[in-house]
This record gives C-alpha cells, structure tokens and sequence, in this order.
C-alpha cells in the first residue's frame, strides 16, 4: 500500500523521532534495504537538489511543502522523474497538488494519516486509484464484506461523547482503531489507558472522522481544532485544503476568532507567493467557485510571514490562536485611543 520496493533510495526529511520517520520510512528501509538520505531542518530549496543529485525513488513530506513544491519560481529547473512515490499527511492533502504531481512527473501520491501511538490509514493507487479521490477519502479497513490490500486492522466512528457506532454517510464522529500496529498502552499512567482504549481494545484517537460513500472515510478534523460558528461545525482542514489550490497563495491556516455574536468565526493566516498581494475577497469567490458552503468561507484574513508548524509539517495552531488574540486586542486598543 505504501508504495516500497527493495533497493530503493529514499529521502527522509522527517525527524526520526516520531512515527512519520520511523514508521513509514526507517521499518520500512530496514525490511527491503537501499539508501536512506537524511534531511533536517526542512529545506525545500536543499531537499530538491537532493531528489535530483540522489535520484531519489521514494520520500514523505507534508502537503504545504507538496504546494510549496509546486509553486516555487523556478519548479520547471527540477527534474523529478526518478520519484515514483511521495507520501504525504499530517493534513488533508489538496486533490489539485496530487494530480500535479502526477501530471508533471508520474509521482503517485499516497495519502496518509496516523499517529504516534501507531495508528495509521493509507490511502494508495492499489485501493484508490482516482488521484483527487485519494486526496480526501481512506479505505475503511475491517468493514464487513470489504478487502482491502491491507488487512488485520479495524476501523469504526462513534460519537465521541457515548461511543454510539456512527454508520450513515455524512456522519462525523471519532475514529477508534484497532490493530497490532498500535502500542499496548501509556507507560505507568492507567488513567490514559482508561481513556484511551475499550474494553475490545479499539484506541480512540481523538480525532474526527468522516463516513463516505463506497466503505471510505474521510478526515474531518482534530476535535480541538473544529471552528463553531453559530452552532455549525467548520472544519479548519477543510478551508485550508481549499485555499492551498489558490493561485497567489503559498501557506494557509485557518482558526477560530471569538465573536460575541455567533461564537466563532473563521480567520486565515495566509502567507502570499513572493511578489503576489491576497485578499479576503478573493479568497471567498475562489472558495464559492469550488462550491464552499456559505457559512465556511473565512470571515477575516491576517497575513504572515511563515505559518507555525512542528518539525513534521503540522500547524501549531495555538501559536496561531494566541497571535489572532494579540491582533485583537491592538486593534481594540487602537480604537478605544
């Protein structure tokens, strides 16, 4: 499902530190042997002169670094037809960077979701062969009457309060894992362990999936992160998937901002391609041409120089959180003089 085979040369531009580097990439390279190239801190400049100079034939990297790829100024210098598979999550991945990658260079992309604990979903060619499908949906591993490629693992969504079974397409709920892949428990806390597992052994992850048509799922988005507007969930991935296809539009994340009215509203961190201005104008038609739902479009814009993200590509949404507040209240000051 990964897209491995033996002697492969691989560029890891994770830190092996986490799953991301160990479990897909490091396992893997010591089961089927190769090269394994290092990379760290994220560079993109540095890590496409080394998919060149290396002929690397696999790699991993989060979908901002895939558009940043995509849109850098001098893309067309690169040639990256020695890849034949590149692995992407961490975030829902934009079906307009994974048909580009395809298109310019024949790189599948597989998508992934997993976490430290050791669960994990792969989304590939073999299972889903629709390269903008794959973007957004997974296999539901262990639904009755479904083979996939890979098998020994389940899957199920509940209601995150009651854990009632959430079957009907559309439904969104929390995703419970079960598997050999996953950890037997947190060491020495009993508490989390309490928490964290039924007594059938599913693992409840924390976070929010979708059910879809054909025995998919979908990734909705953390329960932390879902913005509330009005008492109407937004997913921030959702927004931010969006806005990543945007012409002028190198980086994006989106958050809730307090509002007195509804609750929440949606903002978004952009950070602008060189040279190019945005605004929030034109960042809603683009939504509302891709048939975004009124009540998701972002209802204020902060720019930025860079979006915060840990050393695996996620968005360290409470920086963003704590920034947007900050912003608020100079602005009030502002008023209030």
């Amino acid at each position: 499902a990964g897209g491995f085979r033996p002697g492969d040369v691989q560029l890891c531009l994770a830190p092996l530190v986490n799953m991301t580097a160990l479990g897909v990439q490091f396992v893997p390279w010591l089961l089927f042997g190769g090269t394994f190239v290092l990379h760290h801190p994220l560079d993109v400049e540095l890590s496409l002169r080394q998919m060149v100079e290396e002929k690397v034939h696999f790699t991993i990297m989060p979908p901002a670094m895939m558009n940043m790829i995509l849109k850098h100024p001098r893309i067309d210098d690169y040639d990256l037809g020695s890849i034949r598979t590149v692995t992407s999550g961490s975030a829902p991945l934009s079906p307009w960077a994974v048909e580009e990658f395809q298109r310019r260079w024949g790189i599948e992309v597989v998508n992934i979701w997993g976490q430290n604990e050791g669960t994990g979903l792969i989304s590939g060619p073999a299972d889903i062969p629709d390269p903008a499908k794959r973007a957004g949906v997974f296999p539901d591993w262990g639904r009755p009457g479904t083979v996939w490629s890979v098998a020994g693992v389940e899957t199920k969504v509940v209601v995150p309060e009651d854990r009632r079974p959430v079957t009907q397409p559309g439904g969104v709920g929390e995703l419970a894992y079960r598997g050999p892949n996953v950890m037997p428990g947190y060491f020495g806390r009993p508490d989390l362990n309490g928490k964290a597992f039924d007594d059938q052994g599913f693992f409840y992850t924390g976070d929010l999936f979708q059910i879809k048509e054909e025995n998919h799922l979908a990734f909705f988005d953390r329960k932390k992160d879902i913005i509330i507007r009005g008492g109407f969930n937004i997913s921030a991935q959702e927004v931010e998937t969006s806005l990543a296809g945007h012409p002028k539009v190198l980086d994006v994340a989106a958050v809730a901002v307090p509002d007195e009215v509804l609750g929440e509203r949606t903002c978004v961190f952009v950070v602008p391609r060189p040279g190019q201005t945005v605004d929030l104008a034109e960042l809603v038609s683009f939504m509302k041409e891709g048939d975004m739902a009124v009540y998701k479009l972002p209802e204020r814009l902060e720019i930025i120089d860079r979006i915060p993200r840990n050393p695996v590509g996620k968005i360290v949404k409470s920086v963003l959180r704590e920034e947007i507040l900050r912003r608020l209240g100079a602005q009030k000051g502002e008023v209030e003089a």
